[in-house]
């Protein structure tokens, strides 16, 4: 019973967690694609290490099936390693002109590692009463700021609640905002909703019609479809060049680490929504980037120097082994030859005179007879 309860309890924990945790499994694996060549040469290290251990207890172990298990499931293991880089990929490993230049940066909503509260602490009173008179910013401010510094825009706009102004013309009030009140192009606005696509789309041509689902090319183009905002989950390079064969492009949100920006950078996407704009923008070159040559190099020659090496560490522990075993035996038959049978004589004769003589000095004195002078 306390088995079963203790199974049924793992097995719910488990379900619960990959529900939950869906989306950080799904970044692990995408982790993988780009760490998968460096965990190749950590796992065939750590085998390689192993060898010293188990090729101990190979040559001391007396049941041939246990040797023949033990040795088996190892270098199973060791040369399915050897030969995982043949199936292996990684968006990371291409040739340089293959690269394509790093994705644009689009700003979600600051630095959100960075405390605002902790840093206005240390604003002058100047700026704090400033900072204090200053209410949220309108979409026009908003665009106009865009607009300014020549920067794409893209937000989220969904149907306000009952009871609000806009609530059945909402659509219509951002599109006067955009189209009338603010200074920004139209070309720099990503259209998002999916609302009344068709109708907008007629209204102002010049927004770039965004996505937020991915589907297939011809559904994309039939609604005038420019450029996909995806979760980063959805990354493939497959189908980032496909769309882009089509000059759809792909934006990805949201990514602040530079392993998964480096990423998104080898699968050819074209921007991405990020929080760490002040990280990302010094990045030079993708992380964990490589050539296939390099790559070939790297793990053909770890493969090498681990077979050499568990190779070299095999036959010092039977060259130990057999040369323990050989002295052994060789003493063994010292021990028990005409020599130490002799040996064993001899020490019983003195032995005996020994007693002999033992038996003697018990017999004298301990204190001798002087002469004395009267």
């Amino acid at each position: 019973l306390g088995i079963l309860v203790t199974l049924t309890f793992s097995v719910s924990a488990t379900a619960v967690l990959s529900d939950l945790w869906c989306k950080e499994w799904t970044t692990l694996l995408l982790s993988l694609q780009v760490t998968a060549p460096y965990l190749h040469v950590g796992g065939v290290s750590l085998m390689t290490l192993l060898s010293w251990p188990i090729a101990l207890h190979f040559f001391r172990m007396n049941k041939r099936v246990r040797q023949v298990a033990i040795v088996g499931l190892y270098l199973a293991v060791l040369f399915a390693l050897y030969l995982v880089p043949l199936g292996m990929y990684s968006p990371c490993i291409k040739e340089e002109d293959t690269l394509g230049p790093p994705p644009t940066l689009i700003g979600h909503r600051g630095a959100p590692m960075r405390d605002p509260f902790g840093t206005a602490s240390s604003l002058d009173p100047a700026d704090q009463a400033r900072a204090q008179n200053q209410s949220i910013p309108t979409l026009r401010s908003f665009l106009d700021l865009a607009a300014h510094y020549n920067k794409l825009v893209i937000f989220d706009l969904r149907r306000p609640p009952e009871g609000h102004p806009y609530r059945d013309s909402w659509l219509n009030r951002t599109l006067e905002v955009v189209l009338n009140e603010s200074s920004i192009n139209s070309s720099q606005v990503l259209w998002l909703p999916s609302e009344a696509r068709s109708l907008v789309q007629v209204l102002e041509p010049h927004l770039q019609q965004t996505s937020g689902y991915h589907g297939s090319v011809e559904q994309l183009q039939e609604q005038h479809i420019v450029r996909l905002n995806l979760h980063y989950s959805f990354m493939s390079q497959e189908q980032i060049s496909k769309y882009a064969s089509v000059n759809i492009s792909t934006n990805l949100y949201v990514i602040s680490q530079p392993w998964l920006y480096s990423l998104a950078w080898c699968a050819g996407a074209q921007s991405v929504t990020t929080n760490a704009l002040h990280i990302l923008k010094v990045l030079r070159r993708p992380l964990f980037f490589m050539t296939p040559e390099e790559y070939n190099l790297m793990w053909i020659l770890t493969d090498v120097v681990s077979a050499v090496l568990v190779l070299a560490v095999f036959l010092f522990h039977w060259w130990r082994e057999s040369g323990l075993t050989f002295w052994s035996d060789s003493r063994q038959t010292q021990e028990n030859g005409p020599y130490s049978k002799f040996r064993t004589e001899l020490s019983d004769v003195w032995s005996v005179s020994s007693m002999s003589v033992r038996g003697v000095f018990r017999s004298t004195p301990a204190t001798p007879h002087l002469p004395t002078v009267s």
